[in-house]
């Protein structure tokens, strides 16, 4: 697995690109660094998960769910993730309604950007690039 995580707006919304073949392990760790950018930020804090590059990953749900302390945050606001896979999106849709936490999946990150506007009016005007960057370049 390869990463890169950034904030996209400083302290409030953050992008973490993913791409290759995901383990438990993988999960863990990536869970353990958004955990660190949404108690570091100013909540709420933000997700844009693009895991549109992933290439496979662990499908039991009860094993992804042991790895998913990310949802517990009280600083955690949306979690938005891009990707076209329906296996993926079908088992954010089950974490985030067990952790009761805000979640939605899109195709593109700009539909994700959009929308994120959309539901928090506290945030400035987006970046002027406007696009997340693709799974190896930084923002």
């Amino acid at each position: 697995m390869g990463y890169t995580v950034d904030w996209f707006v400083q302290d409030r919304v953050y992008v973490f690109n993913i791409w290759g073949d995901l383990t438990l392990d993988d999960y863990h760790e990536g869970s353990t660094v958004a955990i660190d950018y949404v108690c570091d930020g100013h909540p709420p804090v933000h997700s844009i998960l693009d895991v549109r590059n992933v290439t496979d990953y662990p499908k039991r749900l009860s094993e992804i769910r042991k790895v998913t302390a990310i949802m517990q945050e009280p600083n955690l606001g949306w979690v938005l993730v891009v990707s076209d896979d329906r296996f993926i999106r079908f088992v954010g849709d089950i974490v985030s309604q067990l952790s009761s936490k805000n979640y939605k999946a899109f195709a593109t990150p700009e539909e994700a950007i959009a929308f994120l506007w959309h539901m928090d009016t506290t945030l400035p005007e987006p970046p002027p690039s406007y696009l997340v960057a693709s799974n190896t370049e930084a923002l």
